[in-house]
């Protein structure tokens, strides 16, 4: 180290000590700390503000778990949302562009939005190219 200047050494608060030892997992973290992705201090505050720096491995499992618990709460209201839709749809109460955007809404989730492009292959077998035995009607016509 050059002289002159010292090194200090960050302390490293416990939870997160915790959770880099693996003590805890971040799904132990609540959902106010996954949504800031910080951790709560010992007394149960979000301290500071949140590093501007953290490790990718953190960043990755906080947006894994964020993307899990949004997908559990998701799938938990599903057959509510689904009510709901149909409900609005059938309610001649509903205004009409609120009734037409639940009706598309169940179409599209039904058959699907229509595809903006569709892609076609065709393989032909060596005695299927019939290229040369095709005559146009209009020269074989001028021929005669």
């Amino acid at each position: 180290m050059p002289s002159g200047s010292s090194r200090k050494n960050a302390r490293v608060p416990d939870r997160l000590q915790q959770l880099l030892d693996g003590t805890i997992k971040v799904e132990d973290l609540d959902d106010e700390e996954i949504m800031r992705g910080q951790l709560r201090a010992a007394d149960g505050s979000f301290r500071g503000r949140p590093s501007s720096v953290v490790p990718r491995a953190f960043h990755d499992a906080i947006k894994a778990e964020l993307v899990n618990r949004s997908d559990r709460a998701l799938q938990k209201n599903l057959a509510d949302a689904r009510t709901t839709m149909v409900d609005l749809m059938n309610n001649h109460r509903t205004p009409a562009m609120v009734r037409l955007m639940a009706a598309q809404h169940i179409e599209a989730r039904l058959i699907g939005p229509i595809p903006k492009e569709i892609q076609a292959r065709v393989e032909t077998k060596k005695w299927e190219d019939v290229d040369g035995l095709l005559v146009d009607l209009d020269e074989a016509e001028q021929e005669q």
